[in-house]
């Protein structure tokens, strides 16, 4: 009879996530990671395979936490808005900055890292970036049915521009620039600045 595990198998992976999150991939040894999720080798490599098997499950779970925690949150959980849009860019600033702890978007840190030589990663990340593009693209839909955006905007390639700024605006934190100038910055796209607060 298997001997029942020992540890929290959902509490370990956050743990996982975050060591990577905050040191990369290459820089996390197996004693980091077996040190910050509690448990011992046996019981790392029966549960979670290999570091290269944890780190996707880690960009999973990211994916994940982002409307489970993170700022994607709230947009998840309410009407599609331009509003919750402005909503998302203050806690997408505040995550990246918050605490003061520059310690930035885990997705972001992946991409910087790997640039592509990894399918497996760039796929991971991917997956999370589309899904979270997703949220973006249904607020700007009911943004131009509100006629608070203009009609001839493509949703997709709006959401991917909001995207790209918003990492813009994340390496920015990590240079300096304080978080309610670069919350006054982000509120001009689209104008999301006229929009009540």
């Amino acid at each position: 009879m298997a001997r029942p595990r020992e540890f929290d198998e959902a509490e370990a992976l956050d743990r996982a996530m975050e060591v990577f999150w905050k040191q990369g991939y290459e820089n996390t040894s197996m004693n980091d990671l077996l040190d910050a999720m509690g448990i011992q080798r046996g019981s790392f490599y029966n549960t979670f395979g290999s570091k290269k098997e944890t780190y996707l499950r880690a960009l999973d779970r990211y994916g994940q936490f982002m409307t489970e925690g993170g700022p994607y949150t709230e947009l998840a959980h309410q009407e599609p808005s331009l509003e919750a849009l402005q909503v998302l860019i203050d806690r997408y600033l505040e995550s990246v900055t918050g605490d003061g702890v520059l310690k930035g978007c885990f997705f972001t840190h992946a991409s910087k890292e790997n640039r592509g030589d990894d399918p497996e990663i760039q796929k991971a990340v991917m997956a999370g970036l589309e899904r979270m593009q997703g949220h973006i693209v249904a607020c700007v839909e009911a943004g131009q049915r509100d006629g608070l955006l203009p009609d001839h905007l493509d949703p997709q390639g709006t959401a991917l521009a909001f995207m790209a700024s918003a990492w813009g605006f994340h390496v920015m934190a990590e240079a300096g620039v304080p978080l309610e100038d670069l919350k006054h910055a982000a509120r001009q796209l689209f104008g999301i600045g006229q929009v009540p607060a």
